[in-house]
């Protein structure tokens, strides 16, 4: 991609720059545990209002049926703007605490801050169906040790055994200091990052017209902009609104069928596996 002229390179976050086992094993499980003690304390809080109000009428009618709806969604992994704010939410405490931390694969934050460190000072941006809140804080918090490659499985494990107990009340709070002490230290990577996109600011990760927007917004030229996401359909949804984009296959990732694999190369693209590998 030499010569290119690329300016700003935009992450998708699961499976592209951390584990989806981490979204899926980790922090839903978390929001999940945190939310009954959330909604017994903060149910009619002016802190916790938007977050519920944003809810349809019938999922805001008692605690109970606001949880329920919560389960549902979640176990179908549906990317709906109100779900991912409240999410976002739950977590806050999770990372603030210690019980959370992003294990972000070991290329990721060598290869921001190789790009940041470019002479043209590219911009890195990430767009993500998770909500801007939960997305500064999973770059707050980015694990120094924790190696996402053969180790992924093991780590979210210990990682989501962590969190769980966390969320299950303050008789385990001493517990899980001890604990969590021995774990990973942090590294903010906020400060590398210059913009970032969700649902509610540019759309659908799947449509055009959310590329579109965000090209704009970062008032660049769409083939400035390299887009690096694990979905397909996000990637032609680049390409279709003029933005270089290209697949990302991590390990724990789906396998990409036949015609998902001729998509991902179309126009002598090349399949990412490690940021490393990224030529801006």
């Amino acid at each position: 991609m030499a010569g290119q002229k690329i300016k700003a390179v935009v992450l998708d976050i699961e499976g592209t720059v951390c584990p989806i086992s981490f979204v899926k094993d980790v922090l839903f499980p978390y929001s999940l545990h945190a939310l009954p003690s959330v909604l017994s304390t903060q149910w009619d809080s002016p802190s916790f209002a938007p977050f519920r109000d944003a809810f349809p009428a019938e999922a805001r009618t008692s605690p109970a049926a606001f949880e329920a709806h919560v389960h549902d969604l979640t176990a179908k992994d549906v990317k709906i703007a109100y779900l991912k704010g409240l999410q976002g939410y739950l977590y806050q405490h999770g990372y603030a605490t210690g019980a959370l931390k992003t294990p972000f694969f070991r290329d990721v934050a060598p290869s921001i801050k190789r790009w940041k460190e470019d002479s043209r000072g590219l911009m890195v941006g990430i767009y993500s169906s998770g909500s801007i809140s939960a997305q500064k804080l999973l770059f707050r918090y980015a694990a120094l040790d924790t190696a996402a490659s053969a180790t992924t499985n093991a780590a979210s494990s210990s990682a989501s055994k962590g969190a769980l107990t966390e969320s299950k009340g303050a008789e385990n709070e001493e517990e899980n200091e001890a604990e969590e002490k021995k774990g990973t230290e942090t590294e903010d990577l906020t400060p590398l990052l210059s913009a970032y996109y969700d649902t509610t600011t540019a759309g659908y990760k799947a449509e055009s017209s959310s590329y579109t927007y965000i090209s704009r917004d970062l008032d660049l030229a769409p083939e400035e902009i390299l887009f690096l996401s694990d979905s397909v359909k996000e990637v032609v949804a680049a390409r279709a609104a003029g933005l270089r984009a290209k697949v990302v296959v991590r390990e724990g990732n789906p396998v990409l069928s036949d015609e998902e694999m001729e998509q991902a190369v179309e126009n002598g693209e090349e399949i990412v596996t490690s940021l490393e590998d990224v030529d801006v």
